[in-house]
């Protein structure tokens, strides 16, 4: 078995007009291993990025080349998430509006 893994999907699609890509990287080296999904916009500018640690499960699947349901799921949520605006920009802003009260 080799100790190395790398796989790269790009899937294209068009949302209200504009085309958006979806990238989708699994990285294995020496037993450790990422996975990080990339939204992109058309001109290739990065719009949401998501990268977290493979377990020792999904790492011994993938390198024995069974297929892992689900394996982009918690990235795919917190990637669409951070584009939205998600968690971290509702509590900025809901400091500002209490910053702005105090006044």
């Amino acid at each position: 078995m080799k100790s190395e893994y790398y796989s790269v999907q790009q899937h294209t699609s068009v949302i209200n007009g504009e085309g958006r890509s979806q990238i989708m990287e699994v990285k294995i080296k020496d037993g450790k291993g990422h996975k990080k999904v990339t939204f992109k916009n058309a001109k290739g500018k990065t719009l949401g990025t998501d990268s977290q640690n493979l377990s020792v499960n999904e790492i011994e699947d993938i390198m024995s080349k069974k297929f892992v349901p689900g394996l982009f799921e918690t990235c795919l949520t917190n990637c669409k998430n951070s584009m939205i605006g998600g968690r971290k920009s509702a509590v900025r802003s809901s400091k500002r509006r209490t910053r702005r009260r105090k006044n």
